[in-house]
């Protein structure tokens, strides 16, 4: 078996695509995709998604069409519920080339604008989600760029769902930001996410997710 390249797929709600550039490769490499050769190349797909969820039926999607595509000559070997790791240990091994492929969140860690979906109100409707998630928003070009520092390809995002605020009891006008809400809640270990909360002047407790 010979390895391509790291690749990752990206996540916050929104899950993105990346591949990692400068993996390592060996002679007629540059060909398997087209089948013209009789190597074989194995890549590690991974994920923090649990199987069922529609991220990892996309995963399962994608290692059959890559792999009829090649003519066998590339498989992709998934690994879902982080058994390669967190969602940091994941996007750092598609950074050191361990892990090929990764679907699932970009740790702010390593760049702040990856924090960009957590952005409350970030759309409206379904409309806006859409172009958000195509290559003409500008969002999609911070993640293509940025990832690019790293020596990582952007593919694009993958929408597993939508943030929201789940409440056993009634909030008030949650929307009037000089009501006070008497509540806590639990969020994502992320700034980004925090300032849109305290924007709400609702009270807030951080959770490493």
């Amino acid at each position: 078996m010979k390895k391509l390249f790291p690749v990752i797929l990206a996540t916050s709600a929104c899950l993105g695509l990346l591949t990692a550039c400068g993996g390592s490769t060996s002679a007629g490499s540059d060909t398997a995709g087209s089948g013209s050769t009789g190597e074989t190349y194995e890549l590690k797909f991974a994920s923090q998604d649990a199987e069922g969820l529609p991220s990892t039926e996309a995963m399962h999607w994608i290692a059959d069409e890559v792999n009829a595509r090649t003519d066998g000559h590339v498989t992709l070997k998934i690994y879902p519920s982080n058994q390669l790791g967190s969602a940091q240990l994941l996007y750092e091994g598609v950074m050191d080339g361990s892990i090929d492929m990764y679907l699932g969140y970009l740790d702010p860690t390593y760049d702040i604008v990856f924090d960009i979906t957590t952005i409350p109100f970030l759309a409206s409707n379904y409309d806006q989600i859409a172009y958000i998630c195509s290559p003409e928003s500008n969002c999609y070009q911070l993640f293509d760029e940025h990832c690019a520092q790293t020596d990582m390809k952007f593919l694009g995002f993958f929408l597993n769902g939508v943030n929201g605020i789940f409440s056993t009891e009634p909030l008030g006008d949650y929307l009037d930001v000089n009501a006070h809400k008497d509540a806590v809640i639990r969020i994502a270990n992320s700034k980004t996410y925090s300032l849109g909360i305290e924007a709400l002047a609702t009270p807030r407790s951080r959770s490493v997710v």
